[in-house]
């Protein structure tokens, strides 16, 4: 999994299912605004976490949706 601030300052993401590289990164914007780098991680769960600031300076968060297959988000929450 992969994550960048676009240059409209949204948040994109992307991730290599078949861990084939070569195939090439299909980037997914998630309209999350962003300033700066983004961070993810993973929790206890295993679940994608990701954050990101907003032209606020505020934190944003949102995790991977275990109720659906693949990488849907849940709603972002603003901490």
């Amino acid at each position: 999994m992969l994550a960048q601030r676009e240059r409209t300052g949204t948040l994109a993401l992307t991730a290599y299912p078949t861990e084939l590289e070569s195939a090439g990164a299909w980037w997914a914007d998630t309209l999350q605004s962003c300033e700066g780098t983004p961070a993810l991680a993973l929790d206890r769960d295993g679940r994608l976490v990701v954050a990101a600031v907003d032209r606020d300076g505020r934190m944003n968060v949102t995790r991977q949706r275990t109720d659906q297959q693949g990488m849907v988000l849940e709603h972002w929450v603003r901490l």
